[in-house]
């Protein structure tokens, strides 16, 4: 996985949801600019609103530090229709709850009893996004590779994935364009300190999320036929060159998926990376690479 350090390169937020007569009608955020990312065109309310009406698959990214992108996308989730299935970036794949509505003690403790692990994820930073959940009665499902398995792929590479996962991935391979990318983002993930030996098999386990979170909107489309699939996760794995939405575009060549990422500033290579940019406010952090490159200023 890329890490979470730098997904602030990565992570790209959008405002989606599908509608229907009884859903609120401002698609407006509360903050910050929607916009078309291959013409950078800002977007109006309603033509975001069609533009995530007519997906099948929401793909709703984010920079996992960044509040803002957590609220804003609670603020969309209320606006889905009751019962839609919302796969999680945060949970293993196999995981499934209908959130409680109340206390964010109470809210952790449910997560935390399906494998959310608080300290990594920083909880509450994503409170507002699972209270959102709870309050419009939303399916949770995990999607992620358990990290214990992610970190077998990251070690010893392809022949580490579970075969149906490997079969799909061998399918779709990336085009050289993607995989640079996917490689760049990977090494600047890690501060451009990760051995070129390596890099291989961690773009295998990057993939290997990928392809496991696919899978699971997949069946989630399946089980509620009448509903969207939303999946929740990191900028990079929303990404139409060498994300889920890749993967999808194989597994269903027909169907509609919008990757929306939630970002802070214009990415270069946003036309080819996402459909819809959501370009909100920043927060403050340290700079994450600094103690790995200046280990003296520690």
């Amino acid at each position: 996985m890329i890490r979470r350090r730098t997904i602030g390169r990565l992570a790209l937020t959008l405002p989606w949801l599908a509608g229907c007569a009884s859903q609120p009608s401002d698609w407006a955020p509360s903050a910050g600019q929607v916009v078309d990312a291959r013409s950078r065109r800002p977007l109006a309310a309603h033509e975001w609103q069609l533009r995530v009406q007519a997906a099948q698959y929401l793909l709703l990214g984010e920079l996992h530090d960044n509040p803002h992108h957590h609220r804003q996308r609670g603020d969309w989730i209320t606006r889905l229709p009751v019962g839609t299935p919302v796969v999680l970036e945060h949970l293993d794949a196999g995981a499934r709850l209908r959130p409680p509505v109340g206390s964010d003690e109470a809210m952790l403790g449910a997560l935390v009893n399906q494998g959310f692990d608080a300290k990594a994820w920083r909880w509450p930073l994503h409170a507002p996004l699972m209270q959102a959940a709870a309050r419009q009665d939303q399916v949770l499902l995990g999607g992620n590779l358990p990290r214990a398995e992610a970190r077998r792929i990251a070690r010893e590479g392809h022949a580490a994935l579970p075969p149906a996962l490997r079969e799909l991935l061998d399918a779709a391979p990336l085009s050289a364009q993607a995989q640079a990318d996917l490689d760049e983002d990977l090494r600047a993930g890690h501060c451009q300190q990760l051995p070129a030996s390596r890099l291989p098999a961690m773009r295998w386990a990057q993939r290997g999320r990928d392809a496991a979170m696919a899978r699971v909107l997949q069946s989630a489309r399946r089980a509620y036929p009448d509903r969207q699939a939303v999946l929740l996760c990191g900028n990079g794995h929303v990404r139409r060159d060498y994300g889920v939405a890749q993967l999808l575009a194989h597994l269903e060549p027909g169907a509609a998926a919008l990757s929306v990422g939630c970002v802070e500033a214009w990415p270069g290579d946003a036309p080819r990376a996402f459909d819809v940019l959501w370009i909100g406010p920043p927060t403050v952090r340290d700079d994450p690479c600094l103690a790995m490159t200046q280990p003296m200023l520690r």
